[in-house]
């Protein structure tokens, strides 16, 4: 029988913002079955637990559940050959999910074009030899994929003006522009980090090459008397430390409760990565709490009352951004997060594609 509304997302092995995102559509059509290339429960949010989730031959694989990226010499491959029999297909996105064959209507929601494949050494900065060395061997060959598979969408969304521009750029396709939302209420439970006190620089980032956390080591070191705390889990989180001050602390992955805990707590948020779009400001502001971020990419889409941009990987207006922060408003706004206005865009979506 074939379903009404179906979700694909690339992999679910990561607590970042497409998974967030899937969250949120997740909540909107509850009814809909969930495909993915791999699934990690423990290593992605709890909101997935006991939702039907499909997944691919490489599940097989412990250690690939573990390490996905290095699944990604064969994950489009695998999406293009698995079909989903819905009436509306939703693809979450960043490079993979959009193979995905449809028996319906195919909707690509677009986090960004593969990084992977479009900005390989940006993306795969940190990683080791191997990897780079297979990503680059079938990246010609997957670029005409990649092509072929988002002009099979029906409606291709992009997440931001920025993610728009390019997805014009690369696949000669005009996206309509929804910001994505964020799932993490502000009414849920509280739970402090153990050892972190309140006060701190706040930088919910992955420790990944491209997100250059190295820039807030740097800011860090020139900020003695500030504590700042990183959470987020990433296969660069040791490299990171070996660098770091002793004002600089990685506490590694975090519940949604912990992550409330680490936004009320706070006196000011950092990020150091142009992101496409990034959930992180608008779960600050939802929280009281203003954002010091770049002036680069999808921050270019958030309202500027939370924020406070500084030039990309310029440690001094960095330093100098998080030293002139406003405090914490000390109330909290759900609005911030933008759920309802994201449910009533996307729904609208899919009615013009049934």
């Amino acid at each position: 029988m074939t379903a009404d509304i179906a979700l694909v997302h690339d992999v679910l092995g990561a607590r970042a913002g497409g998974e967030r995102v899937l969250l949120a559509l997740a909540r909107i059509f509850p009814q809909a079955m969930v495909y993915t290339l791999l699934h990690e429960p423990n290593a992605t949010f709890e909101g997935f637990e006991g939702r039907q989730v499909v997944t691919s031959w490489l599940q097989r694989s412990a250690w690939l559940r573990r390490n996905y990226r290095a699944a990604l010499p064969v994950a489009a491959p695998t999406y293009s050959f698995t079909k989903v029999d819905a009436h509306v297909t939703i693809c979450s996105t960043s490079g993979l999910s959009h193979h995905v064959r449809t028996t319906g209507a195919k909707v690509v929601y677009c986090h960004t074009p593969a990084r992977w494949l479009h900005d390989t050494d940006t993306y795969l900065s940190g990683f080791g030899a191997p990897l780079r060395t297979a990503v680059k061997a079938v990246a010609p060959a997957y670029k005409q994929m990649d092509k072929r598979a988002m002009a099979s969408a029906d409606r291709v969304v992009a997440n931001s003006h920025q993610v728009a521009a390019e997805i014009a750029e690369i696949y000669g396709i005009k996206a309509t522009v929804i910001s994505p939302c964020s799932s993490l209420s502000i009414d849920g439970p509280v739970q402090p980090i153990p050892g972190v006190e309140s006060g701190f620089v706040l930088s919910p980032a992955r420790p990944l090459g491209y997100k250059r956390l190295d820039v807030l080591v740097d800011a860090a070191r020139q900020l003695p008397d500030l504590k700042v705390i990183q959470v987020g889990e990433g296969p660069h989180r040791q490299a990171l430390l070996d660098t770091a001050p002793a004002n600089f602390q990685s506490v590694g992955t975090v519940s949604d409760a912990q992550l409330r805990w680490a936004y009320r707590h706070a006196h000011v948020v950092a990020l150091t990565c142009a992101e496409d779009f990034g959930l992180v400001p608008l779960e600050a502001a939802a929280h009281g709490v203003h954002t010091v971020a770049p002036n680069a990419r999808g921050m270019l889409d958030h309202n500027e009352d939370m924020m406070t941009r500084y030039r990309f990987t310029s440690v001094p207006e960095l330093v100098a951004a998080i030293t002139a922060a406003p405090p914490p408003t000390g109330y909290f706004d759900a609005q911030h997060l933008g759920v309802e206005r994201f449910a009533e865009e996307i729904n609208e979506v899919v009615a013009d594609v049934r």
